[in-house]
Order: structure tokens, then C-alpha cells, then sequence
């Protein structure tokens, strides 16, 4: 849970900077990977996780002062990388936010950990098929790579 403070506010406005949403959104993954032991997992087969890239929606102001919390979910994997949903859940319980972003497996397979993970119990039960927006999501990566290829 977070509050929306007078030094989280972009200067002329009176709602969350953007800057905010994504520090507010490290600190979730941290808490998501120690709650569910994901990253535990990730370090015993020597690997590491980055985030390799994040798309956010904006939909409704945090207002100065306004109280949220933030829920994370796991969408989908794949070898070489987990996708997390977050939500900036208002007081309200209006969505103010949500961001997909791809969780990059260094030195280890995203399967491997998932695998263990659902063994453990510490997440899903089994993998889910890939949701549309993953999908979409990585085509957009993919035509990112190539625009970025073709002008080096």
C-alpha cells in the first residue's frame, strides 16, 4: 500500500508523477519475488532477472494524497522470461494504472523456475496459455528489435 505525497506530484499538477509508478513498481517486483520465492529460485540455478522491457496504461490520476496499493500477478512464461501484470488499485477500487512487463531470465530458464515454483505451491497451479496481450506485447518487442536493427 503507497500514498500519494506532495513530493510524488509533477510540479504543475496535483496527481502521481510517472516517474513515481515505475519506482513504486520496483519496490512490488521486489516484494512479489521474495513473497513467492521466485527469486530464491532464480538465484539457486545461479541465474538472474532483469527487466527487460515494461508497458504501462495510464487511466485515472492519483491525486495528492490519495491512497493505493499495487497487485502483481504472473500472466505467463516462457524460457528466457517471466511477464508480470501489475495494478495501481485505488482506495476505490478503481484501476488507476496497469503495466505488463517482460522479466528477462539471465543464466537460467524461465520454465525451470516456474516449474519449481508450481511444485513448491507458491504460485499457479500450471502454466496458462499465452494471454492476447503477451502475445501482442512481444510483437511489439519484435517490431522494436528490427526498427532498432535497421538503423544501426
Amino acid at each position: 500500500a503507497g500514498i500519494c505525497l506532495t513530493r510524488d506530484v509533477d510540479t504543475l499538477l496535483n496527481h502521481m508523477n510517472n516517474a513515481r509508478y515505475f519506482r513504486e513498481l520496483d519496490l512490488a517486483r521486489i516484494d512479489f519475488y521474495l513473497r513467492t520465492e521466485l527469486y530464491d529460485v532464480v538465484r539457486k540455478n545461479h541465474g538472474q532477472i532483469i527487466l527487460a522491457a515494461a508497458n504501462i496504461r495510464y487511466r485515472k490520476f492519483i491525486r495528492v494524497f490519495s491512497r493505493f496499493k499495487i497487485t502483481t500477478k504472473i500472466l505467463y512464461w516462457n524460457d528466457d522470461s517471466i511477464f508480470l501484470e501489475h495494478k495501481f488499485i485505488g482506495a476505490n477500487g478503481i484501476i488507476h494504472a496497469i503495466l505488463l512487463c517482460q522479466q528477462k531470465m539471465v543464466k537460467c530458464s524461465g520454465e525451470a523456475v516456474m516449474d519449481e515454483l508450481i511444485k513448491k505451491g507458491t504460485t499457479m497451479l500450471a502454466k496458462p496459455e499465452m494471454p492476447m496481450e503477451v502475445s501482442k506485447f512481444l510483437e511489439l518487442q519484435d517490431v522494436s528489435r528490427k526498427t532498432l536493427n535497421s538503423t544501426v
